[in-house]
């Protein structure tokens, strides 16, 4: 079976084979795609069976497919453009690997289940590919946000900002805005962060929004989100994650979708996000007062309007004043000089509100 998979459109039935400009996907309504090979990605990704081509630079495109066949003929057809498929880890590809692990997992979990899970969650994310993360995260977009009011050019706006941010990452962040009067931001497992316009409504300046983002990127790339996921979620996705079965970990996180805008991350994970996020900023001379500033505003809105934001990451008078103290003691940056594009992104992202 192959799939072909762009950004915020549902997956559709696919052919493909190589040719000399590259690959040419032929969907199910039998329009052609073609792909040159100069933007084909040149890591070929082996995951539970399935090959995954992935093409583009901003909103990449992939090809999925368990037909072998496919990946040996792009080969090939182009040998001097290095396309390859990496050997799996001993962790994931071994059955004794397999065994082992949930051998343990059973134990523990059967002595330590409320003490340990926290510490098994941590390591399930740890070890769990991105490629993993993405197909899950990609599944749960699917099964929640996509069904809601998205608003395409915002979206195409926040990306823009992101971009402009130059925040690192070790994923393929796509941001989506919800045309929506709900305080809220979100991410999911591999990349997708998801912002409602009510939470955009409350600010004031950029440097907010790059605050936002920036924390929420760090419950991304340090794995926050997964972890809380399978926490939340319990033994069974703990097992489905480590054998490798992603249709198993994506069902039940499906059928747990709703709780994903109330996941709460633990007290150390918010200081963590917190802490990292203004590091962000300040590499990319941010003023970093704009953490402080969002907090404090959002805090004060929910005084008159329900937050959801605050309620999965609720603010207190101690983490205020951590937060104060971290600014407070960060070396100087050219922060306070204005970033003209990101003050044209923000203004364009807040109008019509």
């Amino acid at each position: 079976m192959s799939l072909y998979i762009k950004p915020n459109t549902p997956r559709t039935n696919a052919t493909a084979h190589a040719n000399e400009e590259g690959l040419v996907i032929t969907l199910s309504n039998g329009i052609n795609i073609q792909w040159n090979k100069c933007k084909i990605h040149k890591t070929i990704i082996y995951d539970n069976g399935n090959y995954i081509i992935q093409y583009g630079d901003e909103a990449i495109e992939k090809f999925e497919t368990d037909d072998k066949n496919i990946i040996v003929s792009l080969q090939k057809t182009h040998p001097n453009s290095g396309f390859i498929v990496p050997k799996k880890s001993f962790l994931f590809k071994s059955a004794t690997g397999f065994v082992l692990i949930i051998l343990f997992l059973i134990i523990f979990l059967v002595g330590f289940y409320t003490i340990g899970l926290d510490l098994i969650a941590r390591g399930v994310a740890s070890a769990m590919p991105v490629s993993t993360e993405e197909n899950i995260g990609q599944s749960l977009f699917e099964n929640t946000v996509a069904q809601n009011n998205i608003n395409v050019e915002k979206s195409k706006l926040l990306n823009a900002f992101f971009k402009e941010l130059n925040y690192p990452s070790d994923y393929h962040i796509q941001l989506t805005y919800i045309d929506s009067n709900l305080v809220n931001a979100f991410a999911l497992p591999g990349g997708h962060l998801v912002v409602m316009g009510g939470i955009i409504k409350q600010m004031q300046s950029y440097e907010e929004l790059a605050a936002l983002i920036g924390h929420e990127l760090t419950h991304i790339n340090g794995k926050h989100v997964t972890r809380s996921l399978v926490r939340t979620t319990g033994a069974y996705i703990l097992i489905s994650a480590v054998i490798g079965d992603v249709t198993g970990v994506a069902a039940v996180l499906a059928e747990n979708a709703d709780a994903l805008r109330s996941l709460q991350f633990s007290r150390d994970l918010e200081t963590e996000a917190d802490e990292k996020g203004l590091e962000l900023m300040r590499k990319s001379n941010i003023n970093s007062t704009g953490m402080l500033k969002l907090f404090e505003r959002l805090e004060k809105a929910a005084e008159q309007t329900k937050s959801e934001f605050l309620s999965t990451h609720p603010t207190t008078e101690k983490r205020i004043e951590h937060i104060k103290s971290l600014i407070a003691n960060s070396k100087p940056t050219e922060s306070d000089k204005k970033r003209t594009n990101l003050q044209k992104l923000f203004d364009q992202i807040k109008s019509s509100q």
